[in-house]
């Protein structure tokens, strides 16, 4: 909660200097580093995480890297210029799923 405390000072405190605060939150993102560091090594393993991993996103499919690029461009224009205090999720609509498969418990 205090983080969320500190956001909303942000976005006050900004927005009569014109600042804009807004976050993009992604989820499983294809890139390099998460397949050098964080992934599995092996090739097939590699493939069977994300093809089992598009199977939980509603939009059947795991974010790539142009994803998060896109919302940042879209953040970064003027089509946003009215854009302040909103959280991005980036994630196939996985943030969704999780959370109710958590009420679910």
């Amino acid at each position: 909660m205090e983080s969320l405390k500190g956001y909303v000072c942000l976005i006050t405190e900004l927005a009569p200097h014109g600042v804009r605060v807004n976050s993009i939150n992604p989820g499983l993102v294809a890139t390099t580093i998460f397949r050098s560091n964080i992934g599995p090594k092996d090739s097939d393993d590699y493939t069977k995480l994300m093809d089992a991993e598009a199977t939980v996103h509603p939009l059947g499919r795991i974010g790539l890297p142009v994803d998060c690029a896109r919302a940042v461009a879209f953040l970064a224009s003027k089509a946003a210029s009215f854009t302040t205090g909103q959280i991005f999720f980036i994630d196939g609509g996985r943030h969704c799923v999780t959370a109710v498969n958590v009420g679910m418990q």
